[in-house]
């Protein structure tokens, strides 16, 4: 990515706020970008965005499938780069009114593309599609040309505003090129009917975690930077590379199961005070288990494992002042310190994150709690989580 493209650049970014958004916005504005941001919620409590964030952004509340108001918008504006994003993205929802979703997701498309015709400003239009409007096919993965043939209301919205897409681009020679991803997580993303944050919430909040089909059913999971990072190098070399009227697939090519997914949380970490005072709530209260208690010289932590299903809970008590989780309590108090994602190959994961350019703390793998081989992700390179990746003793 060139961040000198888009210093100055004035950028309109539709559904500004939502998960996708919210995290191409913030790289925006970090690149110096001039962002014009329409979201049909402006200023939601559910966003990573922060009021510094705003300051620098010219949020306006509006619905594209409102031709007039976002006529208005670009008219007033004139965005020399579009992300079209806005979209009426859970399925639930999309399949318990698919009127709602046909006008959000078609008609918004629309006119969004037919207002960007008419005005001629914008060099590069990115309309954010799914790899549910391709339907169900037997060869897999997908591939770009395959047809688009969604069964469902919100795979039928994303194959017509992808056709539409192209046939803006054929026709009219409108500069739009469409991205389609599979599962997307990471921060932002506050819908707990998706299976990554509702599987994390439910191990933080002790509840059963209900799995909305039979498990079996793979998809790709890809980390939120990494389809911001897709987003924007097309509209960087879309003009360039002549991508227009072409469609992109968003994927690491390793599709998982959702019960392999779940499995890939292993625990979350809570820094306290006295691992005494905290476990009265979690066995007599939650009536949870306690697998087992050790201690951590290297790190200076006493460790408490508590059962929740088949992920834990890990209790960790500073036993120095030297140690990290001593450090992290006099700053933030008690609390989620980090989360832990499990992998079969811990030296391969570690190359993988670090040709992602993944900030690591500790770049060689070293032992932990339970005889764990463990690694740890750098917060400024995942939004303020502090995340771990462990594999199990038995597997080194």
């Amino acid at each position: 990515m060139d961040a000198n493209f888009w210093k100055g650049k004035r950028t309109l970014i539709t559904g500004f706020e939502g998960f996708m958004g919210s995290n191409l916005t913030r790289r925006m504005l970090s690149y110096g970008a001039k962002v014009i941001g329409v979201d049909i919620t402006v200023k939601r409590k559910e966003t990573i965005l922060e009021k510094d964030d705003y300051k620098r952004i010219t949020a306006i509340n509006s619905d594209v499938s409102q031709y007039g108001q976002i006529k208005k918008i670009i008219s007033r504006y004139k965005p020399e780069i579009v992300f079209h994003l806005a979209a009426e993205a859970i399925v639930g929802k999309c399949n318990s009114n698919p009127v709602r979703t046909f006008t959000s997701n078609i008609e918004g498309t629309w006119n969004l593309l037919e207002i960007c015709r008419q005005e001629a400003c914008a060099k590069a239009i990115v309309v954010a599609s799914s790899d549910k409007a391709y339907g169900s096919h037997k060869i897999l993965p997908y591939k770009e040309e395959a047809p688009l043939s969604g069964n469902h209301p919100y795979d039928v919205s994303k194959s017509c505003a992808d056709l539409i897409s192209y046939m803006y681009h054929n026709t009219y020679k409108l500069p739009v090129a469409v991205t389609r991803c599979g599962n997307v997580f990471g921060p932002g993303d506050f819908a707990f009917s998706r299976i990554v944050p509702d599987t994390i919430n439910s191990i933080l909040s002790n509840k059963k975690f209900y799995i909305r089909s039979d498990g079996e059913f793979t998809r790709d999971y890809v980390y939120v930077d990494d389809i911001t990072d897709g987003y924007i190098l097309i509209a960087e070399q879309l003009e360039k590379k002549i991508l227009s009227g072409n469609a992109f697939n968003f994927s690491y090519n390793h599709p998982i199961s959702v019960f392999e997914m779940v499995k890939k949380i292993d625990h979350i970490g809570i820094a306290v005070n006295s691992i005494e005072e905290q476990l009265p709530f979690y066995t007599v209260v939650m009536g949870l288990k306690v697998d087992k208690i050790e201690t951590v010289q290297s790190e200076g932590v006493k460790v408490c494992f508590i059962s929740v299903g088949d992920t834990h809970i890990e209790l960790l008590e500073p036993i120095s002042d030297e140690s990290p989780i001593k450090k992290f309590l006099e700053k933030n108090g008690q609390g989620v310190h980090h989360i832990a994602y499990a992998t079969d190959d811990i030296v391969k994961t570690v190359v993988d994150l670090k040709g992602k350019d993944f900030r690591l703390i500790n770049e060689q793998p070293k032992q932990g709690a339970g005889g764990k081989l463990i690694c740890f992700v750098h917060p400024k390179s995942t939004f303020g989580v502090l995340t771990e990746i462990c594999q199990k003793a038995e597997l080194h």
